[in-house]
């Protein structure tokens, strides 16, 4: 049987979600949406073997930032990304409203029976090789090239993102990830290369 994964980056509440469904490679369908029921209907019914978010999973628990976003690291190479606070931080800042749009996905797919993950698609072409000489969408496309994914003429970077997040997903089936993170706050997993 043919397995199919889903990648899924997260926007705020006017900018919603974009998803990406692969199979064999290749891109057999894509969404824009801005409600996670629909997002999670979608994911249904093509019943992906797994599914990656990128949106953080959990929030800290001591404060600014989770074990995760300190340890996310390549080959020694710090990875920058946004640090996910308390939740009740978050709640007096619109900067999360991100943050819990994608927690009402986490839950609603949770209730399909799914258990996805997070990643992240910065991290990802980081594992590949990040060029600070391109632009954030050459290196992401070049990470795309990478893992044999066909992106034809994409502009949108939520979509290319999206993308990258399917690829995490296969990764994970695979069980050849990298994962930061604790079972309290959650985990970030990126494509382990090397095995």
């Amino acid at each position: 049987m043919t397995k199919r994964f889903i990648g899924i980056d997260v926007g705020g509440i006017k900018k919603g979600f974009h998803g990406i469904c692969i199979e064999n490679g290749c891109i057999i369908s894509k969404i824009n949406h801005i409600d996670p029921l629909i997002i999670s209907e979608w994911c249904n019914n093509f019943t992906p073997s797994s599914i990656a978010i990128d949106s953080p999973c959990g929030w800290s628990s001591t404060g600014y930032s989770r074990k995760a976003e300190r340890d996310l690291r390549v080959n020694s190479y710090r990875i920058k990304c946004f640090c996910t606070p308390k939740k009740k931080i978050a709640k007096n800042n619109s900067f999360y409203n991100w943050v819990f749009n994608g927690m009402n996905l986490y839950k609603n797919l949770k209730k399909y029976g799914y258990d996805p993950i997070e990643t992240y698609p910065h991290g990802i072409t980081c594992c590949v090789g990040f060029d600070k000489k391109k632009s954030k969408i050459e290196n992401r496309m070049s990470s795309l090239s990478f893992f044999l994914i066909k992106l034809k003429d994409e502009k949108c970077i939520d979509f290319i993102d999206a993308t990258l997040c399917a690829v995490t997903a296969k990764y994970f089936y695979l069980n050849k990830v990298i994962k930061f993170g604790n079972n309290r706050e959650g985990f970030i997993y990126l494509p382990n290369l090397e095995i």
